[in-house]
């Protein structure tokens, strides 16, 4: 419960996918919880994030998982989310304490932003916290044994452009790329940084601290049919520059 007698609810990162990097305030504040909401991507499909916090010795906690589509209809979005915002203002009643887990950390590219906007939306009693969780771009550098940055480097994290030619300008002004959602195209930017020459200065982690992690240190690795989902290719820029590589 509360301590204020008022219902509240805390966005948690569970990390990538290993069970032993989920925080030890995560942990806590999970096995505290009235409720745990768990977000999913289809009704009948699992949850990520719900299967890691079970991993991790808490397999008995209250849950309720929640649709979260993978669409791009800006309307229909905004209506799932209100739609969830109220489901849980219902479900944590007037005193309740939830926690709505999430993959990797809850600041990036997260569900649990575009919930917290929701509820914001209400204005209901309901408040909201938010604890950090280890991203998918750290867990990815630790998995390949490298650092993303040294001394006065510099770092970009960014979705894959639609258009790939737009990575030439921050290839040209940042030391490390890191590149989310990469999904279905992976196989398009390995063409392209292939002709550019930057594919051995890339690497792939796929689905990073799952069971089916795998990990391509040179893009020139990558086997015929690699998925490109719950990918993360990290690119060595400065690396390149230095040995004259150019696009």
């Amino acid at each position: 419960m509360s301590d204020d007698n008022k219902p509240r609810l805390w966005g948690i990162g569970t990390g990538p996918g290993e069970p032993e990097l989920l925080t030890l305030k995560a942990h806590r504040l999970i096995m505290e919880a009235d409720i745990v909401f768990a977000p999913k991507a289809r009704v009948k499909g699992d949850s990520l994030a719900l299967d890691i916090v079970k991993g991790a010795d808490l397999k008995d906690i209250p849950y309720r998982e929640i649709e979260f589509p993978m669409i791009t209809d800006k309307q229909t979005l905004r209506y799932k989310w209100d739609a969830a915002a109220q489901y849980v203002i219902d479900q944590l009643g007037e005193n309740k304490t939830g926690v709505f887990i999430t993959l990797g950390d809850p600041g990036i590219y997260s569900t649990w932003t575009y919930l917290q906007q929701a509820l914001d939306r209400k204005e209901s009693n309901l408040k909201t916290g938010t604890v950090p969780g280890i991203s998918t771009m750290n867990a990815a550098a630790a998995a390949l044994g490298q650092p993303l940055l040294t001394g006065n480097e510099k770092l970009a994290l960014l979705p894959l452009p639609g258009d790939l030619y737009e990575l030439k300008t921050y290839i040209q002004l940042f030391d490390t790329l890191v590149i989310y959602k990469v999904a279905s195209r992976l196989e398009e930017l390995t063409v392209l940084l292939k002709q550019w020459g930057l594919a051995e200065q890339a690497a792939l982690i796929h689905r990073v601290g799952l069971r089916e992690e795998k990990i391509f240190p040179i893009l020139t690795g990558l086997q015929q049919k690699s998925d490109g989902y719950l990918s993360t290719v990290i690119i060595r820029c400065r690396k390149s520059s230095k040995q004259g590589v150019s696009i």
